[in-house]
């Protein structure tokens, strides 16, 4: 029977140190499942803010093109219909009202224009 008592005694121990080591791995389990939970919360933010992201760079790529057209067009308008005239003494538009009154005087004194032609002067200014 003596010999049947350490046995008992040693499985108990084992029993025991098993017992402990399943604690400590099911703690360890714990930790890592909360760890991965807490990556899968950072994961799933990152995808929300990526998302986001990739939402504001759709829209400011279609600005971009809308501005570019823009430019474009503001480009090609700027460089149709314009008139330049060299040799103007500076001061001699100081006897007009306004600038485009000046410029179509001018032009009328110094072409061949029908007298009753109208001249529609959008803009004029002193380069």
């Amino acid at each position: 029977m003596n010999n049947e008592e350490p046995d008992a005694t040693e499985e108990h121990v084992a029993a025991k140190a098993n017992v402990e080591q399943f604690r400590e791995i099911k703690d360890q389990i714990k930790v890592t499942n909360d760890n991965l939970g807490l990556l899968e919360e950072r994961v799933l933010d990152s995808e929300e803010r990526i998302q986001a992201m990739e939402d504001a760079i759709g829209e400011l790529a279609k600005l971009q093109s809308k501005l570019e057209l823009q430019i474009i067009d503001q480009e090609g308008r700027s460089r149709r219909n314009n008139l330049r005239i060299y040799g103007v003494v500076e001061g001699e538009e100081k006897n007009a009202p306004t600038m485009t009154d000046f410029v179509e005087r001018l032009l009328k004194e110094n072409l061949p224009l029908t007298p009753s032609l109208d001249l529609y002067i959008e803009r004029a200014h002193r380069a």
